[in-house]
């Protein structure tokens, strides 16, 4: 019962410690100092300021890098880098919400939550990524990577990546907020569901 209590102490300083480096704990912090207000309310105000700043006034938002993907949601089909038609995205690598996955459910959910995050923004972007993009972004084998998405299309999450086998494709049926939802609303413990779907709070709030 030791080594698992001790391990566990040291991911929760570890999340502490990062989210003291962030933008969004420095927001609450500020806003709790000046204006007088519960951590509740300094929270909620935080989220807002950081979304207009992220918005309107920063090219790019703290963590995000812009990174050459492939243009086009469809184009699963494998091909030589020649081949390929490019578009840059930006891509968020490290996020608040990274932060409280591991702080929650370890650095298993932390892997899962930023790789079905970035694909989901690339997505976004009318592009898509493929393995050896992936590998550029994550410490991870191709192999690491193909069993993280595999256990989300599982799960009937859009999650597509170039190179997939036809049988992945069909298993996806809605993104991973839809499908968090419907399964919320069909009784689903909220815990388990997050960490199968890697949510964090934030994210669900």
């Amino acid at each position: 019962m030791g080594r698992p209590a001790f391990f566990r102490r040291r991911i929760l300083t570890q999340a502490a410690s990062l989210e003291a480096k962030g933008l969004f704990n420095y927001l609450v912090s500020e806003i709790r100092t000046r204006r007088e207000v519960p951590l509740e309310e300094a929270v909620l105000a935080a989220r807002d300021v950081l979304e207009y700043l992220e918005r309107n006034l920063l090219t790019r938002t703290p963590g995000q890098i812009v990174f050459p993907a492939i243009s086009g949601r469809e184009n699963h089909q494998k091909r030589s880098r020649a081949n390929q038609p490019e578009k840059l995205i930006s891509l968020t690598v490290v996020a608040e919400e990274d932060i409280e996955l591991m702080a929650e459910f370890g650095t298993v959910a932390l892997q899962r939550g930023r790789l079905a995050r970035l694909v989901e923004e690339a997505y976004a972007q009318d592009a898509i990524l493929d393995t050896p993009r992936l590998c550029v972004l994550f410490p991870q084998t191709h192999r690491g990577i193909r069993a993280i998405l595999q256990s989300f299309w599982q799960q009937g999450v859009l999650l597509p990546v170039a190179g997939m086998k036809k049988e992945n494709r069909q298993l996806m049926r809605n993104l991973r907020a839809a499908l968090a939802i419907d399964r919320y609303l069909s009784g689903e413990d909220l815990t388990a569901l997050r960490k199968d779907l890697a949510i964090s709070t934030g994210r669900w709030q």
